[in-house]
C-alpha cells in the first residue's frame, strides 16, 4: 500500500506458507513459483508433475522433507524415478530429524549430495545406525567447508576448490547462495572443479 502497488486480490488466513518450490525454464522465461500452504497439500500438483518431468533436476532442502507430508515426498522422488530426473539434496540443519524412510529414499535417487562439515558427520552416523555403510559411489558429495573452500568426492577422487579471502559480515544465507550457483552450473555442464569455483565465489558475495 505504501508504493501504491494494488493488493486488493490477495487473500489472508492463518495458514502457514512456509514451503516455497520454484520451478524455471532452461531460458529463465515461464517460471511457475508455487506457494502453497504445505498442511494443505494432498497430492503432487499437475503443475508440478509437469515441471518435475521437464527438468534437468529437481532440488530437495532438508527442510522441505520434514515440511511436506511424508507420501508428497516419496511422490515427487517416484515421478523423478520415472523421468530419470536426477535428485540434488541438501539435508541442511535438518538432517538430525528427517524420518529414516525419507532420508534413505531420497539418497537412493541423489545424484549430488551438498552439505557442509557438521552435517556430513551427522549423516554419516545416521546411516551407521541404518546399518548402510556408505553412500553409492556414483554420488558427487560436495561438501561446504566455509573459510576452507569446499571439495567434491566423486567415485574416490577429491576435487577442492579454496574459498575467496573475504571478511564475511553476515553468513545467513550463504549456503543457499552455494547451492543456487551450484544448480546453475550443472545447468550449463560446467565441469566439477569450475562449479566449485563459482559456488565459492556466489557465496562470498
Amino acid at each position: 500500500k505504501d508504493y501504491k502497488i494494488d493488493i486488493s486480490g490477495i487473500e489472508q488466513n492463518n495458514i502457514d506458507t512456509t514451503t516455497v518450490i520454484a520451478f524455471i525454464d532452461p531460458t529463465g522465461n515461464h517460471s511457475r513459483v508455487v506457494l502453497p500452504a504445505n498442511n494443505i497439500i494432498d497430492s503432487v500438483p499437475l503443475s508440478w508433475n509437469k515441471s518435475i518431468k521437464d527438468a534437468d533436476f529437481v532440488f530437495l532442502s532438508g527442510f522441505t522433507c520434514i515440511e511436506l507430508k511424508r507420501e508428497i515426498i516419496l511422490e515427487i522422488l517416484d515421478i523423478a524415478k520415472r523421468a530419470k530426473v536426477a535428485i540434488v539434496f541438501d539435508p541442511q540443519n535438518a538432517i538430525s530429524v528427517i524420518d529414516d524412510e525419507i532420508l534413505l529414499s531420497v539418497l537412493k535417487l541423489t545424484k549430488i549430495l551438498t552439505i557442509n562439515e557438521e552435517e556430513k558427520q551427522t549423516l554419516d552416523l545416521r546411516l551407521k545406525k541404518q546399518g548402510v555403510a556408505e553412500m553409492a559411489s556414483n554420488i558427487i558429495v560436495i561438501i561446504r567447508m566455509g573459510e576452507k573452500g569446499a571439495k567434491a568426492i566423486l567415485e574416490g577422487v577429491i576435487h577442492e576448490a579454496p574459498a575467496f579471502p573475504v571478511k564475511p559480515k553476515n553468513r545467513l544465507g550463504a549456503g543457499d547462495c552455494f547451492n543456487g550457483a551450484i544448480l546453475l552450473g550443472l545447468h550449463f555442464g560446467f565441469p566439477l572443479d569450475d562449479i566449485l569455483f563459482l559456488g565459492n565465489a556466489v557465496a562470498s558475495i
